[in-house]
C-alpha cells in the first residue's frame, strides 16, 4: 500500500468506538482533501425526472428531493445554480423555489435540451434558466413565477457574476444556439424568451410584459395575454392572431396597436408576417361566424389596415345556415391582404347588399391573394341595386392573385352595373385554378360575364372552368366569360360547359365583347343560345364572342352550339346587325386566328348578316385562309355584301357540298373527313391527326369524331389539398446544434471542485463507524467534515458531489475534452484532481474493508484477550486461596485442585506475556505509525489550501504494562496423611463433583451493571458464593468493564 493511501486507513482507526480508553490524543496531519472529492462522481441521488446535481456556485442554499417533488431554497438575493446533470422536469413531477422575493438563475450543464414537462412554482420569485442546447416546455406543463426567462445564450462568468450583484438578466439571441419552444402555460408578472428558434404556438403566455428574442420568432396571439409583447425577429417568423380577440381587444383599446412590438432585421425584409386567423379547428361553428363577422369588421372599419396586418387564415369550414346576413369584407375600405381559405369551405352566406357599392363575399379587394377556398351556396337577396359592382367571390378586383378556388350552387348575381359568377369587374390580377358551377343567372346592367363582368389592365386568366350556368344577360356587353375584355388580357386553358342563354346588345359565347387580348386553348361546349333582340343599331353576337377588334385566337373549339342570332330594328344601309359563328363582327387588322374549331353550330342568324365564321369584317381587316381548319354545319342567311375578304373561305351559306366547301377551301395537305351519321353532314378537315398546325393543341379522334385538348388542371380546395397555412419548421420541435467551448464556463467546474478541497476534515478514531464506509460518497464526505455542526456548509458539499457525479455521467463531459484535449487548462487542471480523488478513494475503500478493519479487529482481540488473561490468573489464586483456606475440598482433592490451577495458571501466564509483546512491538507500533504521520499533497495542487487531520487515541501504555509476576501456588501440610486418605479412597462421585466445581470457579464470571447511586452492598450473597462479580456504574465509560473494577 502507497503511504500517501494510509490517510484513508487513519480514517477506519479513528472511528473504531473501541480505542475510547485505550488510545492516547493523536496529532493533526494534514493531507490534499481532493481524495474526498472522488465522492463525487460514484452516485446520483437526484431522481432521473427531477433537476439534478444542482449546486449553489454563488452562495448556499438547500435543494431537497421528496418523491416527485423538489423544494429549492437559496440563502441569498441572487441565487446561481449550475445543473451537473441538468434542469429538466418530468411529468407529475413538482419543482418548487420556496422563498419569496429572491432571484434564481439555473444553468444547465449538459449537452441536451432542458424539459419542463411537469410544474415548475416560482411564487415571488424571479426564476431563469439557460441552457445553450434549447428548453423545451411541453403540453400540460405549468410555470408560474414572479419573472421568468428562458435563454440559449451562453452567459460568461461577468454575465454570472453581474446577476450574483443586481439580478441583471438580458441576455441577447444567438442564432447559432438552441431553441425555446413553449407548449405548456407560463403565468408571470414579466416573461423572457430567448433564443435561436422561439416559438408559441400550442402554449400560452400570460404576463404583463413579454419580453422575446430570436432568430426566428413564431408566434400565436391566441395563447399571449399580455398587456405589451415586445419581439425581436432576426431573420424570419410570424405571429398569428384570432380575428375576433382582436377586433373585440381593438373595441376595448384602441391603442392595442402599441401593445405589441415587433422589430428586428426580419420585420424590415418583409419576412417576418403579422397575419389573423379566423377561428381554429376547436372554435364551434357559432365561433365561427363570429370570428368571420369580426374578420368583416376589422376590414370594414379600416382596423385592419391600421394594424398593418397583410394575411388571413381560415382556421375551419363555416355553415352559414340560419345566419343574419353579414357584411360584403371591404365593402368600404377595401381588403388589402392576402386571404388563405386552407381548404376549407364558407357555405349557405347570405350577403347583405344594402346601400354598398362593392358586392360579393369581399366587396373591393385591393391586391393581395385569395387561395385555397370553397364557398358552396351563395345569395343576394333583392334591394334597390344601388351597388355598382357585383360578383360570387368580389365586386371589384384590382390586382392580385386568386388560385385553387370553387364557387358553386349560387344564386341570383344581379342587378348591377357590373356583374359576373366571380367578380363584377377586374383590373389586373393572376387567376388560375378556378371553378365555377351551378348558377342560377347574372345580370348586368351594363356589363354581365360567367366569370366576370368588364376586365382590363394586365390581367391573366389560366386554368379556369365554369359549367351549369342557365343565363348571363346585361343591357350592353354579355358573355360566357366575360362581358367585355380590353387590353393585354391574357386567357389561357378554359372551359365552358352547360350554358343555357347569353343575351345583351353585344354577346359571346366567351365575351360580348374584345378589344386586344390573348385567347388560347379554349373550349365552350353545348351553350343553348347566344342571342340579342334589341332595338338599337348596333348588335353583334358570336359563337364565341360579339365583337372582335384584336388579339390573338389560337387552339379554341366551339361545339354544340343551338343558336346564335342578332335581331333588330335597324335598317339595311346601317349595316349595324350582324352574326357569326365565331364572331359577329371583326374590325382591327392586329388580329391573328389559327387552330380554330367550329363544330356543330345548328344556326347562325342576323336581322343584317350572317356568317359561318364571321358575320362582318370592316373593310381594311385581313384574316388568311389557311388560319381557319374546319367548319361543321353551319347555316346562315346571306352575308355576301358585307365580307369583302376571302369570302371563299367565309362565305358558307346554306350548303351541305361538301366538295364546294373543299374545293374554296384552298388549303394544302389537309385530310378530308365527312360524317353523315347524324341528321346533318359534317365536315373535318385533318392536318396529320390534328385541326391546326404543327403547334396546335387540338387533336381529333377519326373513330368517334370527337375533339381533344390538354386536360385543364384539376381544381380541389375542398380539402383534399395541403393546407397554405404558416408552419414553424419543425414545430413543436428543438434544433440539433453544436455546442462550442465559449458555451460554458470551465471556471465553474474549478469553483465546485476546490470548494470540496478547501474545507477541513477530520477522521476521530475514536468514535469510528464501519458502516459509513458502506454508505454513499456524499455521507462519507459528510462524516469526515470537522465542522459537523455548519448545516449549510454539509449541504454546500452535498451539492458539489452531486454536480460532478452528474456532469461526468452526461455527454458534456466528452464535448470538454475534444474542447480542451491535452492543454493544461482549467478544466484538464479540475479534471486532474477528479482522477486523483477516484484513484484515492478506490484504494481507501479496499484497504479498510481488506487491511485496515481486520487489523484493528484483531488490535481489539489481543487487548480484550489480554485483559482476561491476567483477570484469570488473579481470580484462579483467589479460588484456590478460598478453597484451600475453607477447607472446600479433602486433602488429596485438593492436590488435584492445586496442581490443575497451577497449571492453568503457567499456561495463561505464558499466553500474556506472548500477546503483551505483540500488542507493544507490532500493533502499537503501527498505531502511533499511523496517527503521527503527516501526509500533504500541497505540492501537487499548490492552490487548494483544505486538510485532513487524524484525531482520537493510541494504546494506553497502562493496558500494555508488564505482568505482575506470576503467582505461586503452595500445598498445605497434610495434617491427616496418617490416616492414608489419597484420591485412589475418595469416592468417585466426590471426585467429579469437585472438578465440576473447579471448572464452574474457572469459567464463569459475573458482570453486574448497577446505578451510579448504588454501592456494592447490592451485591447478592449467591452472586458472591460464584467466586467473582465484576462491578460498574451504568454511567461508566469502558468496553471492558471487567477491567475497571473486580471483587
Amino acid at each position: 500500500m502507497n503511504i500517501t493511501n494510509l490517510l484513508n486507513i487513519k480514517h477506519f482507526l479513528n472511528t473504531s468506538s473501541y480505542f475510547t480508553n485505550h488510545l492516547s490524543k493523536s496529532l493533526r496531519v494534514v493531507v490534499n482533501i481532493s481524495v474526498i472529492t472522488s465522492l463525487v462522481l460514484a452516485q446520483s441521488l437526484t431522481a432521473s425526472n427531477l433537476p439534478s446535481g444542482g449546486k449553489f456556485i454563488n452562495g448556499t442554499g438547500s435543494i431537497a428531493t421528496n418523491g416527485n417533488i423538489m423544494n429549492i431554497t437559496g440563502d441569498k438575493t441572487h441565487n446561481v445554480i449550475a445543473w451537473g446533470g441538468g434542469f429538466n422536469i418530468g411529468k407529475d413531477n413538482t419543482v418548487n423555489f420556496t422563498t419569496n422575493g429572491k432571484n434564481y438563475l439555473n444553468l444547465d450543464y449538459t449537452n441536451k435540451a432542458s424539459q419542463i414537462l411537469g410544474t415548475l412554482n416560482g411564487g415571488t420569485n424571479n426564476v431563469y434558466i439557460v441552457n445553450p442546447s434549447g428548453v423545451l416546455v411541453g403540453e400540460g406543463a405549468t410555470i408560474n413565477a414572479n419573472k421568468f426567462g428562458v435563454s440559449t445564450t451562453p452567459m460568461g462568468i461577468d454575465a454570472i457574476n453581474t446577476f450574483s450583484v443586481d439580478d441583471s438578466f438580458s441576455p441577447v439571441f444567438n442564432a447559432n444556439k438552441g431553441d425555446v419552444v413553449n407548449m405548456g402555460t407560463i403565468k408571470a408578472n414579466e416573461i423572457v424568451l430567448v433564443g435561436n428558434k422561439v416559438e408559441n404556438i400550442k402554449g400560452t403566455l400570460q404576463a404583463d410584459k413579454v419580453d422575446i428574442k430570436g432568430d426566428k420568432v413564431y408566434l400565436e396571439d391566441f395563447g399571449i395575454n399580455s398587456t405589451h409583447l415586445k419581439a425581436e425577429i432576426g431573420s424570419e417568423g410570424f405571429f398569428k392572431y384570432e380575428v375576433k380577440d382582436v377586433y373585440d381587444a381593438y373595441k376595448d383599446d384602441s391603442n392595442l396597436v402599441d401593445n405589441y412590438e415587433f422589430t428586428g432585421t426580419a420585420t424590415t425584409n418583409g419576412n417576418f408576417k403579422e397575419y389573423l386567423y379566423i377561428g381554429s379547428q376547436s372554435a364551434s361553428n357559432e365561433e365561427m361566424i363570429n370570428s368571420w363577422k369580426g374578420f368583416a369588421k376589422l376590414v370594414n372599419e379600416g382596423i385592419f389596415g391600421e394594424l398593418k396586418f397583410k394575411d388571413v387564415y381560415l382556421g375551419k369550414d363555416i355553415d352559414f345556415a340560419g345566419a343574419s346576413t353579414i357584411n360584403p369584407v371591404g365593402f368600404g375600405n377595401g381588403f388589402v391582404g392576402n386571404f388563405y381559405g386552407n381548404n376549407h369551405t364558407l357555405s349557405n352566406i347570405q350577403i347583405d347588399v344594402a346601400d354598398k357599392t362593392y358586392v360579393g363575399l369581399f366587396g373591393y379587394i385591393k391586391g393581395g391573394s385569395v387561395q385555397n377556398l370553397t364557398i358552396d351556396g351563395l345569395q343576394f337577396p333583392k334591394y334597390a341595386f344601388s351597388y355598382k359592382y357585383l360578383g360570387g367571390l368580389a365586386g371589384h378586383i384590382e390586382n392580385g392573385t386568386f388560385n385553387n378556388i370553387s364557387l358553386k350552387n349560387l344564386g341570383n348575381i344581379g342587378v348591377a352595373k357590373y356583374a359576373g359568377g366571380f367578380a363584377g369587374q377586374i383590373n389586373g390580377g393572376d387567376f388560375s385554378s378556378i371553378i365555377l358551377s351551378n348558377i342560377e343567372s347574372i345580370y348586368g346592367k351594363n356589363n354581365g360575364g360567367g366569370f366576370v363582368g368588364y376586365t382590363t389592365g394586365n390581367t391573366t386568366f389560366d386554368g379556369i372552368s365554369l359549367k351549369d350556368i342557365r343565363f348571363i344577360k346585361s343591357g350592353a356587353f354579355t358573355g360566357g366569360f366575360a362581358g367585355m375584355t380590353q387590353g393585354n388580357v391574357i386567357f389561357e386553358n378554359i372551359v365552358l360547359n352547360d350554358l343555357e342563354e347569353i343575351s345583351g346588345s353585344h354577346a359571346g359565347g366567351f365575351a360580348g365583347w374584345i378589344n386586344d387580348g390573348t385567347f388560347n386553348n379554349i373550349i365552350l361546349n353545348n351553350i343553348e343560345k347566344i342571342s340579342v333582340s334589341a332595338t338599337h343599331k348596333y348588335i353583334f353576337t358570336g359563337g364565341f364572342t360579339g365583337y372582335a377588334g384584336a388579339g390573338t385566337y389560337k387552339n379554341i373549339i366551339l361545339n354544340n352550339i343551338g343558336e346564335i342570332s342578332a335581331n333588330g330594328t335597324a335598317s339595311l344601309d346601317e349595316k349595324s346587325i350582324y352574326a357569326g359563328g365565331f364572331a359577329g363582327r371583326i374590325k382591327s387588322d392586329g388580329i391573328n386566328f389559327s387552330n380554330i374549331v367550329l363544330n356543330d353550330i345548328d344556326k347562325i342568324s342576323a336581322s343584317i348578316a350572317a356568317g359561318g365564321f364571321v358575320g362582318n369584317i370592316e373593310n381594311g381587316s385581313n384574316i388568311a385562309n389557311s388560319n381557319i381548319y374546319f367548319y361543321g354545319l353551319l347555316n346562315s342567311s346571306s352575308n355576301k355584301n358585307y365580307i369583302t375578304h376571302n369570302e371563299n373561305i367565309l362565305n358558307l351559306s346554306n350548303t351541305t357540298d361538301f366538295q364546294t366547301l373543299i374545293n374554296q377551301s384552298k388549303i394544302a395537305g389537309l385530310e378530308y373527313l365527312t360524317n353523315t351519321s347524324t341528321s346533318n353532314s359534317h365536315l373535318h378537315m385533318i392536318n396529320g391527326g390534328k385541326i391546326g398546325n404543327e403547334k396546335s393543341k387540338i387533336t381529333f379522334d377519326k373513330d368517334n369524331f370527337t375533339y381533344n385538348t390538354p386536360k385543364i388542371s384539376e381544381v380541389d380546395p375542398d380539402g383534399s389539398g395541403s393546407s397554405s397555412s404558416p408552419t414553424a419548421p419543425n414545430e413543436g420541435e428543438l434544433s440539433s446544434i453544436t455546442l462550442e467551448q465559449s458555451d460554458f464556463e470551465d471556471e465553474i467546474l474549478k469553483t465546485i471542485i476546490d470548494e470540496i478541497l478547501n474545507e477541513d476534515y477530520v477522521l476521530n478514531i475514536d468514535s469510528i463507524d464501519f458502516n459509513k464506509f458502506n454508505e454513499g460518497d456524499v455521507a462519507i464526505l459528510l462524516y469526515l467534515l470537522k465542522n459537523t455542526s455548519d448545516k449549510k456548509l454539509k449541504e454546500s458539499l452535498k451539492q458539489s458531489l452531486e454536480f460532478y457525479t452528474e456532469f461526468n455521467k452526461g455527454g458534456l463531459k466528452t464535448e470538454f475534452e475534444k474542447w480542451y484535449g491535452s492543454d493544461e487548462s482549467t478544466y484538464k487542471t479540475s479534471m486532474g484532481k477528479y482522477n486523483y480523488i477516484i484513484e484515492s478513494l478506490a484504494n481507501l475503500k479496499e484497504y479498510v474493508n481488506t487491511t485496515l478493519k481486520p487489523e484493528l479487529e484483531s488490535i481489539k482481540n489481543n487487548l480484550n484477550r489480554l485483559e482476561f488473561l491476567k483477570a484469570e490468573i488473579k481470580r484462579l489464586e483467589r479460588v484456590y486461596q478460598k478453597a484451600m483456606q475453607n477447607d472446600l475440598f479433602p486433602y488429596d482433592q485438593l492436590e488435584v485442585v492445586y496442581k490443575n490451577t497451577q497449571e492453568k495458571i503457567d499456561a495463561y501466564y505464558a499466553e500474556a506475556q506472548g500477546l503483551l509483546d505483540i500488542l507493544k512491538n507490532k500493533n502499537k507500533p503501527f498505531l502511533d505509525d499511523l496517527i503521527t504521520k503527516e501526509y500533504s499533497f500541497e505540492d501537487k495542487y499548490t492552490d487548494i489550501q483544505g486538510t485532513f487531520a487524524i484525531a482520537g487515541s493510541s494504546i494506553d501504555a497502562n493496558a500494555i504494562e508488564n505482568l505482575a509476576d506470576k503467582p505461586i501456588l503452595s500445598l498445605p501440610e497434610n495434617e491427616n496423611s496418617g490416616d492414608s486418605q489419597t484420591t485412589n479412597n475418595t469416592d468417585s462421585t466426590d471426585i467429579v463433583n469437585t472438578f465440576s466445581k473447579q471448572v464452574k470457579l474457572t469459567s464463569t464470571e459475573s458482570i453486574l451493571i448497577l446505578p451510579a447511586e448504588e454501592t456494592q452492598s447490592h451485591i447478592k450473597e449467591d452472586e458472591r458464593e460464584r467466586g467473582r462479580v465484576c462491578i460498574t456504574s451504568d454511567n461508566a465509560k469502558t468496553n471492558n468493564p471487567c477491567i475497571a473494577i473486580t471483587f
